[in-house]
C-alpha cells in the first residue's frame, strides 16, 4: 500500500527544507548567456537566460568561489556553470547555487586566460626572479595528478628507477572538484612532515576548458605561495597554462617532467661508466697514471651517488666489487708475466754461463773481446770467471 504524503502535514519552512535537502543530491551543469551580474559583498549574483527560447534562471555564487576562478563575467558571455537548486526560506525565490563557471568557446575562454595573466603579471606572479632552482639528486618528489592517467604513468617512466621516493596525491584535473582538488594537494605536500624536494603538478593535454582548472586563480595562489619548488607540466608542449608560468619551473610534457628530475642521476651515471671504462682501457694497456685518475673520478662518482640513494648506492658498490675483481685479476696476470719474464731472464743470464764453465774477457775499457785479432801484444785484459777475475798481458 502506497504512502499518502498528503496525510503529512509540514510547515512551509519543512517543506522547502525537505526539497532543498532533495535538490543538493541533484549536481547539474547548465549553458547559457549571462544577462545580468551583481556583486553585494559575499555573493555574485547573475541571471542565465536560454537564447533559443524564452527562459530565464536565478544564479548566485559565493564570493569566495568565484575568486578561485578569476575570471570576469560580463553581460553577454557564454558560460557553463556546475552546481545544484536551491529554494531560499525567506522569500520562497528558485535559484541555481554555482560552484564553478566556466566560459563557453575558444574566445571567452582566451580572453579569461589572458585577463587573468595580466593580472597575475602586474601582481609578479611571474618574476623570474623569484623562481628557485632544484636541488641536485633529488630523492623525495611530491606528485599531484589522477591516478591511472597516462601523464601519472609517462611522468614515473621517464623519472627512472634511482631509489626515489614519491608521496602520490590523486586529484581530479577538471570538472566541478578540480580546483579545490589541485590546492588541497599542494598544501597538503606543503605542510607534510616528509622531506619533499620537489612538487610536480601534472596532466595531460586537452581543450581549454578541460584545463580549465590550470588557469585559475586559485591553483596560481596556491602554486606561488609553496615552500617546495614545483614543476608544473600541464598538457602537451604548445599548452602554456597559468600554472606552468606561476611555477618554479615549466616541462613540456608530463615526461619532459620527469627528464628534468632525473637529469643528475643520468649524467652521473653516464660518468660513471665512462671512468669504468676508461680504468679498465688504461688498466689493461698498462697506462698505470691514467688509470689511477679514471680511479679518482670513480670514487668521486660513487660518493655523490652513494650518499644519495641506498639502491643505487648498492647498485654501485656491487661495480665498485666487480672493478675491484677486475683490477686483482689483471694484478695476478701482470704477476704471472713477471715470473715468466724472470725465469726467461735467468735462462739467459750470462753469469749463469760462467757458473758453467765459460768466461767473458774484456779491454781496460771494459769492452768485451769477441775476436783475437783486435788484440795487440802487450795490451792488458781482463778475464771475468764463475768466481774471480785474471788480470792479463797479452804476449
Amino acid at each position: 500500500m502506497e504512502f499518502d504524503y498528503t496525510e503529512l502535514t509540514l510547515t512551509v519552512g519543512q517543506y522547502l527544507d525537505n526539497v532543498n535537502e532533495i535538490l543538493k543530491q541533484i549536481p547539474t551543469s547548465i549553458t547559457g548567456e549571462v544577462t545580468e551580474f551583481t556583486d553585494r559583498g559575499n555573493t555574485i549574483f547573475f541571471t542565465l537566460s536560454d537564447k533559443n527560447e524564452q527562459a530565464i534562471l536565478s544564479c548566485l555564487i559565493w564570493k569566495f568561489k568565484f575568486n578561485k576562478l578569476g575570471i570576469t563575467l560580463e553581460e553577454g558571455m557564454e558560460v557553463k556553470i556546475t552546481g545544484t537548486a536551491n529554494m531560499y526560506k525567506p522569500s520562497g525565490r528558485f535559484s541555481f547555487v554555482a560552484d564553478t563557471i566556466v566560459p563557453q568557446g575558444e574566445g571567452a575562454l582566451k580572453k579569461a586566460y589572458e585577463q587573468l595573466k595580466l593580472k597575475l603579471t602586474e601582481k609578479g606572479y611571474f618574476d623570474a626572479s623569484r623562481k628557485r632552482e632544484l636541488p641536485n639528486y633529488i630523492e623525495h618528489v611530491g606528485l599531484i595528478t589522477a591516478d591511472k592517467s597516462d601523464a601519472k604513468k609517462d611522468f614515473e617512466t621517464h623519472l627512472g628507477k634511482y631509489g626515489y621516493k614519491i608521496y602520490f596525491q590523486d586529484v581530479r584535473v577538471e570538472g566541478v572538484n578540480a580546483i579545490d582538488n589541485v590546492v588541497n594537494a599542494i598544501t597538503s605536500l606543503n605542510q607534510s612532515t616528509y622531506p619533499i624536494e620537489v612538487i610536480v603538478l601534472t596532466r595531460g593535454g586537452g581543450s581549454l576548458e578541460s584545463l580549465q582548472a590550470f588557469n585559475s586563480e586559485a591553483v596560481a595562489k596556491a602554486i606561488y605561495g609553496s615552500k617546495i619548488p614545483v614543476i608544473s607540466a600541464i598538457g602537451h608542449e604548445n599548452d602554456v597554462s597559468i600554472s606552468d608560468l606561476v611555477a618554479d619551473i615549466r616541462a613540456s610534457t608530463p615526461t619532459d617532467a620527469g627528464k628534468i628530475i632525473s637529469a643528475d642521476w643520468r649524467e652521473a651515471q653516464e660518468k660513471l661508466a665512462t671512468y669504468q671504462n676508461n680504468f679498465v682501457y688504461f688498466f689493461q694497456n698498462n697506462q698505470i697514471d691514467k688509470a689511477k685518475q679514471a680511479t679518482t673520478g670513480l670514487i668521486t662518482s660513487v660518493v655523490i651517488l652513494g650518499q644519495t640513494v641506498e639502491v643505487y648506492k648498492n647498485k654501485l658498490q656491487y661495480n665498485m666489487l666487480n672493478m675491484f675483481r677486475l683490477s686483482d685479476l689483471w694484478t695476478v696476470k701482470f704477476v704471472k708475466e713477471l715470473e715468466a719474464n724472470q725465469k726467461l731472464l735467468a735462462a739467459n743470464d750470462p753469469l749463469l754461463k760462467l757458473q758453467q764453465g765459460y768466461s767473458i774477457t774484456r779491454d781496460l775499457k771494459g769492452n768485451i773481446i769477441r775476436n783475437a785479432k783486435t788484440i795487440k801484444e802487450g795490451e792488458q785484459i781482463e778475464t771475468q770467471l764463475g768466481e774471480g777475475v785474471l788480470k792479463s798481458v797479452v804476449s
